[in-house]
């Protein structure tokens, strides 16, 4: 699990903060959800909540659209989604979905809250107990 963030990861997040944040205006009023790659770009998922304090991807979307990714070319480094309330902190449904795809999709990635003006990393600690933070926070310019 996530002890330290990566720098490559760091990396990713700075250059893909962009393409987050053109998704979340794209979805406003509702939050957005998507992937963030390797090479910084996204893959866009559908909020099935269209709502701008949820969001919900069913694991069958999630496994459609893991299938469209060429594993030689792009890696999923993260799972994102905006609070447009400007929020940082996991709501508690966020911490149900989370712990849902990382047992159940088998999915232990890192989650991104992106807002109108900084973006936080979020996983789970080594036990799944508890989710944490990095002290990493992107600010957008």
């Amino acid at each position: 699990m996530i002890e330290v963030v990566p720098e490559d990861f760091t990396q990713a997040v700075v250059a893909g903060v962009h393409n987050m944040q053109v998704h979340m205006r794209d979805e406003l009023p509702n939050e957005c959800v998507g992937m963030l790659m390797s090479d910084s770009s996204v893959v866009r998922l559908i909020n099935q909540q269209r709502s701008p304090n949820r969001f919900e991807v069913s694991l069958t979307q999630m496994a459609n659209t893991l299938a469209l990714i060429n594993p030689e070319t792009h890696t999923v480094f993260a799972i994102y989604h905006s609070h447009p309330n400007g929020v940082l902190d996991l709501s508690i449904p966020d911490q149900h979905m989370m712990k849902e795809m990382w047992f159940l999709a088998g999915l232990p990635l890192p989650w991104l809250i992106v807002t109108p003006e900084v973006t936080r990393i979020w996983w789970m600690d080594e036990q799944y107990q508890t989710f944490q933070s990095s002290d990493v926070a992107v600010l957008v310019a």
